[in-house]
């Protein structure tokens, strides 16, 4: 069953729980509840419920927060990796920016031969 779904089961029974207590506790302040000892205790068994189902609604968002937890572990080592490449690829463009530096000034001495040649023709 989908997590989603059983959350939300679960946080509707929390809630019907609470409203059967109130309306219990409403009925009873207005004396329209007069009842053996067994009836007494329906509220007491909506508490258990609602219980229950608070503390099973804490338990999904602990896994959840576990799953966040793994995920930003693997998210942190990714960015570690990627600073590492970001790095080695600096590297990299400073070799190729002397390398350019180079061909540079080759090419602006084949320029200034070209001009001279130009200029004797």
């Amino acid at each position: 069953m989908d997590d989603d779904f059983k959350t939300k089961v679960y946080v509707i029974i929390f809630w019907v729980s609470l409203l059967v207590i109130a309306v219990w506790i409403l009925l009873k302040a207005l004396g329209y509840i007069q009842t053996p000892v067994l009836v007494e205790m329906m509220p007491y068994a909506g508490a258990i419920f609602a219980m229950g189902a608070f503390f099973q609604i804490l338990y999904d968002l602990r896994k959840n927060v576990w799953k966040l937890n793994v995920g930003l572990g693997r998210v942190a080592s990714e960015v570690v990796k990627t600073k590492m490449d970001v790095g080695h690829t600096g590297k990299r463009l400073d070799g190729i920016d002397k390398k350019l530096g180079i061909f540079e000034k080759e090419f602006h001495t084949i320029d200034k031969r070209l001009n001279s040649i130009e200029q004797k023709i």
